[in-house]
């Protein structure tokens, strides 16, 4: 009879051969490193989902504040133009002493006068 890798007295168990044992052992590695890719990488897909998210908002805000500042821009210069267009009216507003000096003045007093 040929001898047998089980006995009676033992539980049925197989024991491999060492060289099958590194075998086992590169299978458990191999479902380990499985097991972690299999968590690791949809963390890096929503990361990089996030980081494009965020660029867009970074874009939206960029255009945003472009547009603020065109706006302030255009501000400024509309308080520009009308700060000038109200010196301009000040300047071509005689004073009334300058009216009262005038000739016109006293010919209009002198004809009330009269």
């Amino acid at each position: 009879m040929s001898e047998s890798r089980f006995t009676v007295d033992e539980p049925l168990v197989y024991k491999a051969p060492s060289s099958d044992r590194s075998y086992v052992r590169l299978n458990h590695a191999l479902f380990a490193l499985a097991a972690c890719l299999s968590v690791i990488l949809p963390l890096i897909a929503l990361l990089m989902l996030q980081v494009l998210a965020l660029r867009e908002e970074v874009a939206v805000m960029r255009s945003t504040v472009n547009n603020l500042s065109e706006q302030r821009n255009l501000i400024q210069d509309l308080v520009a133009f009308e700060d000038e267009t109200t010196h301009k009216r000040s300047v071509c507003k005689t004073p009334p002493d300058v009216l009262a000096d005038g000739p016109l003045y006293h010919s209009h007093n002198a004809a009330k006068t009269q």
